[in-house]
Order: structure tokens, then sequence, then C-alpha cells
């Protein structure tokens, strides 16, 4: 969204001060906060109109289908790969599979949640410089 610090405000005041003029400024600010009013209203009937429509049955059925099909993939893929190399390989890609399950439902479900561990910061080294070609180029 927008953000405004207050120096903008200023700006945006006086600006307002000098187009507007005083004796009109309470009018002009009763419009302004009328029409603001007026935005909120439409932005809550928009967003419960989309969460109802999000509970909707038709929606949870594609819900549904969608884990179905994620699902059905999963256990295709684990059926290939055990063809190709076996049951300990499969395993291993059936618990990445799973791993990779539970971190997409929690950035579905949670995206502020999820912490990401830091590398340590090292310190970048520094080139190493020749000391005989510096003391040819002091000595030069």
């Amino acid at each position: 969204m927008l953000t405004f610090g207050w120096q903008e405000l200023v700006l945006v005041a006086f600006v307002l001060v000098l187009v507007v003029g005083p004796k009109d400024m309470p009018r002009v600010m009763r419009a302004l906060s009328n029409g603001l009013a007026r935005m909120r209203v439409l932005a809550n009937e928009f967003r419960t109109a989309m969460i109802d429509a999000a509970n909707t049955e038709e929606a949870k059925q594609a819900k549904r289908m969608l884990d179905d099909a994620l699902h059905d993939t999963k256990a295709d893929v684990k059926a290939r790969v055990t063809d190709a190399v076996g049951d300990d390989v499969a395993d291993s890609v059936t618990e990445t599979l799973a791993e990779a399950g539970k971190i997409a439902g929690e950035i579905k479900g949670k995206p502020n949640k999820i912490k990401i561990a830091a590398s340590p910061k090292t310190k970048p080294s520094k080139p190493r410089q020749d000391n005989a070609k510096t003391k040819t180029r002091r000595s030069a």
C-alpha cells in the first residue's frame, strides 16, 4: 500500500489549503472522509463475497480433486522410481515428497510463520599480494 511520511503529509496539507482555501476546508475534508468510508464498505463486501465463493461446495470439490491428483502423482512417482532403481531410493524419494508437501502446506497456510535458517556469515578473504611485486614497484 501507499505509505506517507510526515513531509508528504505536510506538503499535501499545504497544497490543499492553497487550492481549496481555509473556508471550504471542512466541506472538502467531510467529502473525503465519506468517500474513504464508502471505499472501505466496498472492500469489505468484496472480501466477504470472495470468502463465500471459496466456501461453496464446488470450490471444496475442486480442492478435493486437486488433492487427489497430487496424491496420485506421488504414488505414480514412487512406483516409477521403485521400478527404475529399487526400494531404498524410492523410500527416500517418498520421504522427500512428503517433506515437500509439508513445506508447501506451511507456505500456503502460514506464510509469516516460516523461519528459514540463515547460513553463518563469514568474512570474505582478502586477496594475497605478492611481496616481490610490491618491492619492485617501490624501488622503481
